[in-house]
């Protein structure tokens, strides 16, 4: 049975993105799992999807960010 493994916040908690991306591929593939980052084909299936999460601060955008909990 096939496995997608879609990553979201704790797969990345305390770590760089840049480098966790990776790592989870590498780790997904030795126990034959497809992992979700943008798209996989899995048995001529195509999924989409992403981790999708935004550092208000990063881009200043303050009246979205203060609506937020």
């Amino acid at each position: 049975m096939p496995v997608i493994m879609a990553p979201a916040n704790h797969e990345f908690y305390g770590k760089a993105v840049d480098t966790a991306v990776p790592t989870l591929k590498v780790a997904a593939t030795t126990k034959d799992i497809s992992m979700l980052d943008d798209e996989v084909i899995v048995a001529g299936t195509r999924f989409l999807g992403t981790a999708l999460w935004s550092d208000f601060r990063m881009r200043c955008f303050a009246p979205t960010s203060s609506g937020m909990p």
